[in-house]
């Protein structure tokens, strides 16, 4: 049986299979006004529903599966896994659902990226990296060490690369942060705090890329699965 549908005469005509095709079967019913508009707004409220419901799901796993990814390669930090979002800018919150549904996904943190590529980083014309075990726990450099605790110097002996040693220093009366932070630090025995290199070869660590273009891939599935919702 074959159905041939009429919107504007609102008229469903059954055509019987086989040899008789001569008079089609006329199923007739009073047209409603504005029942064909109220079926088609209906029917596009639930794909915009089921767009929307499909996209946040896609965004909400990004996120998940790369913070995970994030935690996996060493960075355990809430700064590090927190600072990867996927986040909704259409619809925005309080604005109904949109088959134009978006998810903007990023890192707080602008200079990730390199460890997405991996990268080499030059240095003008050094790189100091922090010698952590003779620094006390935290994110150091040199100038956050000359401005919490105290001038630095500087010893290049021959054929060894450039190191920075603290400097011994006088504190002034009220300086008590800096004597504190000074004080898990033993100046005394002159340990090296941070070494000068030309370069620094940072290899790809995290794989967010990957990720995205494998969970989008998965949009159809999201959407199938919340249209029957």
């Amino acid at each position: 049986m074959r159905l041939v549908f009429s919107a504007q005469e609102a008229i469903i005509d059954e055509l019987p299979d086989g040899e008789d095709e001569g008079r089609p079967m006329k199923f007739n019913y009073q047209y409603v006004q504005g029942a064909f508009k109220k079926a088609l707004e209906e029917d596009r409220l639930k794909i915009a529903k089921a767009a929307t419901a499909a996209v946040r799901e896609a965004g909400e796993t990004i996120q998940r599966e790369g913070r995970r990814d994030i935690a996996s390669a060493g960075f355990t930090s809430k700064r590090w896994q927190e600072g990867w979002r996927a986040d909704m800018v259409s619809p925005k919150p309080g604005q109904p659902p949109t088959i134009d549904a978006a998810v903007l996904v990023r890192h707080r943190l602008a200079f990730a990226s390199v460890f997405e590529t991996g990268a080499t980083i030059k240095g003008e014309p050094l790189l100091w990296l922090p010698i952590e075990q003779n620094l006390p726990p935290g994110r150091w450099s040199p100038r956050r060490y000359a401005r919490d605790v105290g001038p630095l110097v500087s010893v290049n002996l021959p054929g060894k690369r450039p190191m920075l040693f603290g400097k011994r220093v006088r504190f002034e009366p009220g300086r008590a942060r800096r004597r504190a932070m000074l004080g898990k630090i033993d100046v005394r025995e002159r340990k090296p705090l941070f070494v000068g290199v030309p370069t620094v070869t940072l290899r790809r660590r995290f794989h967010i890329r990957d990720i995205v273009k494998r969970v989008v891939a998965r949009l159809a599935e999201f959407y199938t699965k919340n249209m029957k919702v």
